[in-house]
């Protein structure tokens, strides 16, 4: 489309790395309180081989949990919505696997809902925005910013792409009117051509025979004056 245009766009909610954050924290906590206890209570003294073993499953969960949590962080700043003149677009992205792109028309909105559903959810300031297109799925953008927001901002553009669409609607139909009304007046000069044709061939004829008749008396004699 040569004339779409961005009009916004946010990513999720931060409310989406808690989690994440959380797990990778804990596990930090853990670790260093582990890695402290190893190193300078004795009591917690180990075998050497066994003090191994584990130094390398801690190694190897460190790496994971690292990567996981900043794959998560990554993967929260290439995910993110598009809000256009003519659609809402939902990009989902993560960092191997998915690359997932959502669309629907702003003309094909039916209705729009906005929950907030929940304590954390009003205080935070994030909720969920329905798009009830036509047909039967509802498309439902999860832990959106600001949802009051994005909300009346849709509205207002839903409402601008249909007056559009109804002036389109009705450029058509007066188009269409005005060829119709052309076709219509050819059809109408065309016949009264035919009937005004139709009408000099009665009247040639009729010149015809009365020619005839007047020839025939002229012939028999019957001319009076």
């Amino acid at each position: 489309m040569n004339d779409e245009e961005v009009i916004d766009f946010f990513r999720k909610h931060w409310i989406t790395l808690m989690g994440p954050t959380f797990s990778f924290v804990l596990f930090i906590a853990i670790l260093s309180l582990a890695t402290y206890a190893a190193v300078q209570l004795p009591q917690f003294t180990l075998e050497e081989t066994l003090f191994q073993i584990l130094f390398l499953l801690t190694l190897t969960g460190t790496a994971v949990m690292t990567h996981n949590y900043f794959m998560r962080l990554f993967e929260f700043y290439i995910t993110y919505v598009i809000i256009t003149n003519h659609r809402v677009i939902d990009i989902h992205r993560t960092l191997y696997l998915t690359n997932d792109h959502e669309s629907v028309y702003m003309k094909r909105i039916q209705d729009i809902q906005k929950q907030q559903v929940g304590l954390f959810k009003n205080i935070l300031g994030y909720g969920e925005l329905i798009f009830n297109a036509f047909g039967p799925d509802l498309i439902t953008i999860h832990n959106v910013p600001n949802p009051d927001f994005h909300f009346r901002l849709v509205n207002r553009v839903r409402n601008e792409a249909f007056d559009e669409k109804t002036k389109e609607e009705r450029e058509v139909k007066t188009v269409s009117y005005a060829e119709e009304h052309k076709l219509y007046d050819v059809k109408a000069n065309r016949e009264m051509a035919e009937r005004k044709h139709k009408n000099v061939k009665k009247t040639t004829a009729g010149e015809v025979v009365e020619e005839n008749s007047f020839t025939s008396t002229v012939q028999n004699g019957e001319w009076r004056n």
